[in-house]
């Protein structure tokens, strides 16, 4: 009976073993990595997945962050290592990348000679301080990486610097980050003639000092103008996309029918409209302001494509601080931090490109959106208010004695 089960056990365990060298076998050829959050957090998202099946050739990738450093940095080599395995398996294997240590040479004049290619070719250093028991060295890293495709080059930044972030923040928004960014890269790459995108003008719309960042975060990508429609027929016949950021003041029959006209030939838009006027100086002199509600004249327009904006104002108890003086008249100011209801912290949630491991969001003075059912057109929530908001219909009272409300 002894040797029976030791016959059996002895079985058992070659299979095992069998089975282990089989599924490592395999794995040498199959990447896939499981995401177990509940969020997807490490899902390619549709978007990139269309993206990497329509490539016609090999996109190839130098990534400059190898060799001994510390942990934080290490992880953000090793998730760029498994986020290219990924983009590799649904590329049919057009995605080839190897990892490169800038500072591997013990001649300190042909280091630096490297240090100045990558960083003419648009890769930006980062200086370490490392505490040894020696004292402090430092270090010179290039988290950042060189993509080729179709004989063309661009630079790909692996560490997002952000102003006020921990470092542990920056890198986890990295990480985070990385699809969208790599991706961002190939798309670029692919593209032979770039895209033209319009600001409007001509509605009292933000003008070029206001929106200078997104417009050169656009420019990457795009070639960026502004248009004033002035009801000219032909004014967006050459556009691609158009932005209409922050008008005050109404859009004639004329204007709504050719961005109409626009829209039918599939061209798109993204309206970044504010239903109410409020007024941040007002606020800020006398305590109080009225928000009123702007006649842009768009609601018709908004409602065919199925959006209708209110013309309301979000309280959210899920709010950002504001700093507020609580000293009694005549005294030293005294500054305190309360929570200002009319200042909603979103939290995205969806799995969409555009908000995909977004942090925090903060927004000021938020007006609400219904969706309406129109013909043709799929609506994706994006951002929501909390369960702890409510709207205020226009005219809206803006106090900073509300800070005090419970």
């Amino acid at each position: 009976m002894n040797s029976r089960n030791k016959k059996r056990d002895l079985l058992a365990l070659v299979l095992a073993i069998v089975i282990l060298v089989m599924v490592n076998f395999v794995g040498s050829f199959v990447f896939h990595r499981f995401d177990l959050t509940t969020e997807k957090r490490y899902t390619l998202s549709e978007a990139s997945k269309e993206l990497l099946k329509n490539l016609d050739d090999v996109v190839y990738v130098k990534v400059y962050l190898e060799g001994n450093f510390p942990a934080g940095f290490k992880r953000l080599r090793n998730e760029t290592k498994e986020m290219l395995d990924e983009f590799r398996a649904y590329s049919n294997n057009n995605i080839e990348y190897e990892f490169i240590d800038p500072s591997d040479n013990p001649d300190k004049k042909q280091q630096n000679e490297v240090y100045k290619q990558l960083f003419d070719k648009g890769l930006q250093p980062t200086n370490l301080e490392i505490k040894e028991e020696s004292g402090t060295t430092q270090q010179i890293l290039f988290p950042g990486a060189l993509v080729t495709y179709h004989g063309q080059e661009t630079a790909w930044q692996l560490l997002k610097t952000q102003m006020g972030r921990s470092s542990e923040a920056q890198l986890n928004n990295s990480i985070q980050s990385l699809e969208y960014e790599f991706a961002s890269c190939i798309r670029n790459l692919s593209v032979s003639e770039r895209p033209q995108i319009a600001f409007i003008d001509g509605h009292d719309e933000l003008d070029t000092l206001f929106v200078q960042d997104i417009a050169d975060a656009l420019s990457e990508f795009y070639i960026v103008k502004r248009v004033t429609i002035n009801e000219q027929l032909n004014a967006l016949k050459k556009l691609d996309a158009i932005i209409i950021a922050k008008p005050d003041s109404s859009f004639t029959d004329r204007d709504q029918f050719i961005i109409d006209q626009f829209v039918m030939r599939g061209g798109k838009i993204l309206w970044l409209i504010d239903p109410l006027y409020t007024s941040p100086d007002s606020l800020r002199r006398n305590g109080g302001t009225l928000a009123v509600a702007y006649d842009l004249k768009l609601d018709k327009l908004l409602y065919k494509y199925g959006v209708r904006i209110n013309q309301d104002m979000i309280a959210d108890m899920q709010s950002s601080m504001i700093p507020v003086n609580v000293a009694m008249k005549g005294q030293p100011a005294q500054i305190q931090m309360k929570p200002w209801i009319f200042a909603p912290l979103i939290m995205p949630t969806g799995n969409h490109p555009i908000v995909k491991n977004l942090d925090v969001i903060k927004m000021d003075f938020a007006s609400s959106l219904d969706t309406v059912s129109a013909k043709g057109i799929k609506k994706t929530i994006l951002l929501q208010s909390s369960k702890y908001s409510k709207s205020i219909l226009a005219p809206v009272r803006v106090d900073l004695r509300m800070v005090n409300m419970p």
